[in-house]
């Protein structure tokens, strides 16, 4: 079987973890063995800055631009794109893990989009060469609602993804990519690379067989 990605970013460790509860370490380290791991087996890695703040489903004190304070998440990102540096290895940046869904990002759309050009910005000046992905939305692309609205951001404010992403649990891939398609085309958005579905298989899309 050929190695082709990894995606995480610590997830879970120390419950709650992460950069917010005093327990970046521990995510990072496993997430640096995890991106060294997969480059040896040929893979490419995709990382989650948000599971690294400690954003992986826990009820987090705060939340990057709370109060218009930006502060703590710029000092997080200057961390956790040293420690990348540093491993001389490139990561795709998957931002933020289902902004649509108030598990992972319990604050308004518009906040959610401050963040989203603040590290866009940041990473592609430390990064010009990595991929940034996304929007890792919970749900699949629309004609309407959140996906459009993310869409109109990012183009006016020249923050597009190199890799846009979504989740399909359950979905058909053939209209997703179609109304993806439909709804760049209309904003003049390119996408020349293929796009990342990095959530799938609902339960009632698998299929188990025992064979004695």
């Amino acid at each position: 079987m050929k190695f082709r990605y990894m995606r995480a970013g610590g997830a879970q460790l120390d419950g709650p973890g992460g950069w917010v509860s005093g327990r970046y370490d521990r995510r990072w380290n496993a997430t640096r063995a995890q991106l060294l791991r997969t480059r040896s087996l040929g893979g490419e890695f995709i990382i989650l800055p948000h599971d690294l703040r400690g954003a992986d489903g826990f009820a987090i004190s705060r939340f990057p631009g709370d109060n218009g304070n930006w502060a703590d998440y710029d000092a997080f990102l200057t961390r956790l794109i040293d420690d990348v540096r540093a491993t001389g290895v490139p990561v795709q940046w998957d931002i933020w893990n289902e902004p649509n869904l108030s598990l992972f990002w319990n604050r308004p759309q518009s906040q959610y989009f401050e963040l989203w050009r603040r590290s866009y910005q940041r990473i592609r000046a430390a990064f010009p060469n990595h991929l940034i992905v996304g929007p890792s939305m919970a749900g699949v692309p629309s004609t309407g609602g959140w996906w459009v609205q993310y869409l109109d951001f990012v183009r006016a404010n020249n923050v597009v993804p190199d890799i846009f992403s979504w989740h399909a649990l359950p979905s058909d891939p053939v209209a997703n990519v179609a109304t993806a398609n439909s709804t760049l085309d209309a904003r003049g958005i390119p996408h020349p690379r293929a796009y990342q579905v990095n959530e799938y298989g609902a339960s009632n899309e698998q299929r188990w067989s025992l064979r004695g």
